[in-house]
């Protein structure tokens, strides 16, 4: 079992935090406001209490983030409330992609996420830092080709064949996918 404070475990930048608790302090107000507006009896100094909470609520999230690799897995963990810790075995990625919105963008952070061949479905590895998700995407892009290339078997053609489009699938995903045509 790898746990929080293992070696193998990657924090998330501090930038990571600064979203985290905006995104919550955001919601919150609104939804306060939004309270206050419908009811106007609820205006007291009481109201402002979500607002506050919404804080270390953001902090928490923040430290509930992380992720970490081993040379047979990758390992993502999330939640503020409940915290979900996803591994993922290198040889059942099928396709992964990094993505950024706009927000993520101006704070130099970025999602990775991971298709692959379990029950799991996909997993989503939100708020790393740039480089860091660029150095995961081309490691298991790597990993995933070299494993490839040692499937080709008897038939070289048609092994070498399947490798191209395998790589093609991992590489373009989502909006890469012109660029790869």
């Amino acid at each position: 079992m790898i746990g929080r404070d293992s070696e193998v475990m990657r924090r998330h930048p501090i930038e990571a935090r600064r979203r985290a608790v905006f995104r919550r302090v955001v919601v919150t107000t609104i939804l306060t406001v939004g309270a206050i507006a419908v009811y106007r009896s609820l205006w007291s100094p009481w109201a402002i209490a979500p607002i506050l909470l919404a804080v270390p609520w953001g902090w928490r999230a923040w430290v509930a983030l992380g992720h970490g690799e081993t040379d047979d897995v990758v390992i993502g963990r999330r939640g503020a409330w409940n915290e979900v810790t996803d591994y993922v075995r290198r040889d059942r990625v099928q396709s992964a992609a990094v993505t950024a919105n706009w927000f993520q963008r101006r704070l130099g952070l970025a999602t990775l996420r991971i298709d692959v061949a379990q029950p799991l479905g996909k997993v989503r590895i939100v708020d790393m830092a740039t480089h860091e998700a660029d150095r995961l995407l081309d490691r298991l892009v790597g990993a995933r080709s070299s494993a490839d290339e040692g499937l080709a078997g008897d038939n070289v053609e048609l092994g070498n064949h399947q490798s191209k489009v395998q790589r093609l699938a991992i590489v373009c995903t989502g909006h890469q996918a012109p660029k790869c045509a």
